[in-house]
């Protein structure tokens, strides 16, 4: 049941209890360029705009549970997040799918889910990498 609820934290892109946001390193705040990182500017909504994705897996004592998080973002301020957990024991995906909408602010990103949940992640870009994005610091890769 634990394992559950590590997971849920993972998937909900949420921080475990003290657990601790990864090193962005060097130069992604103070050194990046214009659009690279927040600022709301046009170049950073087209360096969001695409798809991004994560993996993770865990292992229990008795069960390897992956989870695999995809977040769309659309140029009109759509978004849509898709997760994916697997766990060997019961050895079938499960799914959820929750569309938003998403505003960009300096350094942050503000998603409103369609239940009406609302939520401003921190938002960069680490190592001058479009295809890197650090969302409430958890890594993603864009996938198109």
């Amino acid at each position: 049941m634990a394992g559950l609820i590590l997971i849920s934290f993972l998937a909900a892109g949420c921080d475990a209890p003290g657990a601790a946001a990864p090193d962005p390193g060097p130069g992604v705040i103070g050194d990046a360029p214009d659009g690279i990182i927040g600022g709301g500017t046009s170049t950073n909504s087209e360096t969001l705009v695409g798809e991004w994705q994560r993996f993770d897996a865990v292992e229990f004592e008795q069960d390897l549970v992956t989870t695999t998080v995809h977040w769309r973002f659309d140029p009109d301020g759509f978004c849509r997040r898709t997760i994916t957990t697997f766990s060997a024991v019961e050895g079938f995906p499960r799914t959820t799918v929750r569309d938003c909408q998403y505003e960009i602010g300096p350094l942050e990103i503000t998603i409103t889910f369609s239940t009406g949940d609302t939520g401003t992640f921190p938002l960069s870009f680490p190592g001058f990498d479009p295809d890197r994005m650090l969302l409430d610091g958890f890594e993603y890769r864009r996938v198109a």
